[in-house]
């Protein structure tokens, strides 16, 4: 945790109160209420300047834990891909996902961490996000955005739907979003399946994991719709006894 202002005036405040304990009469209820209200006072500042930090982000990082487990596990519409080599690239994925749409994409493991890069381009190839060792960016033209620190939305406020959902969960990528080929051929992929090219409205085909406007709900998940995705994959790990 970075340690600033906010955070030395609390601690300040919690030794205050504990000092407290000697003084008696009105001098203790004083002192009480002051070390109250600066602890109080100055975890709101904090909160709000966490919550303002969380809306002006166009950058952050999708943290993962360490596993001893070395395979490389990608959830992709209900294509779930796993394989005891070093990395997975965009030429191994097309020959499992045919056509997989291109994203530079390079998965791997280091120290058992699981390390993603990829890009993210929307129909008229223009870039919307970028992982690198799972250090996100987002574009400025891009419509909204919410995240936390396991998982990464990006939103498209005029249809509606995420176009890019990214979670590390334990050890596997769950990528879901709209993706488009070069050729302009769609993926609208989710843990409910992989569709081409799809003549049913995208709402009907992907829903949120995070309430918007970011602005008003910075980090607020919608628990819902992120249990489901991951019950998903619990499911399909059990079903093919996958470890």
């Amino acid at each position: 945790m970075k340690i600033t202002a906010e955070i030395v005036v609390i601690v300040i405040g919690l030794v205050f109160l504990f000092l407290t304990s000697e003084l008696k009469g009105l001098k203790k209820n004083i002192s009480f209420v002051l070390a109250i209200f600066l602890i109080l006072s100055q975890g709101y500042l904090l909160y709000q300047k966490s919550r303002l930090e969380h809306i002006s982000a166009k950058s952050g990082k999708i943290k993962t834990e360490g596993t001893s487990n070395t395979k490389l596990k990608l959830y992709y519409g209900t294509n779930f891909y796993t394989t005891t080599a070093s990395f997975l690239t965009d030429e191994v994925l097309n020959n499992f996902i045919y056509p997989w749409p291109k994203m530079d994409s390079y998965i791997r493991k280091e120290n058992g961490k699981l390390l993603v890069d990829i890009i993210v381009r929307g129909q008229d190839t223009a870039i919307l996000a970028k992982l690198k060792n799972n250090e996100w960016i987002v574009s400025n033209d891009i419509f909204d955005r919410n995240y936390d620190d396991t998982k990464l939305e990006v939103f498209d406020k005029y249809e509606e739907v995420p176009i890019l959902q990214i979670m590390l969960f334990e050890d596997v990528v769950i990528l879901n979003g709209v993706f488009y080929k070069e050729n302009g051929m769609k993926h609208v992929a989710t843990t409910k399946g992989l569709t081409i090219n799809p003549t049913k409205p995208l709402k009907n085909l992907i829903v949120p994991w995070f309430k918007y406007p970011s602005s008003e709900h910075p980090g607020e998940s919608i628990e819902k719709s992120v249990q489901e995705s991951i019950n998903d994959l619990k499911l399909l790990l059990n079903k093919y006894k996958i470890e």
